[in-house]
């Protein structure tokens, strides 16, 4: 059980790391949706 701890918490740190880039990509479109839209 203990070999599969290490493996599990890397999964995690990538699944939070795809999390962030997404939430960030997400944002990044929104911010350029509404310079569009102001323009």
């Amino acid at each position: 059980m203990k070999k599969h701890l290490p493996r599990w918490r890397e999964e995690q740190k990538e699944r939070k790391a795809n999390k962030t880039r997404r939430f960030a990509f997400s944002c990044l479109f929104f911010i350029l949706l509404i310079l569009l839209v102001g323009f």
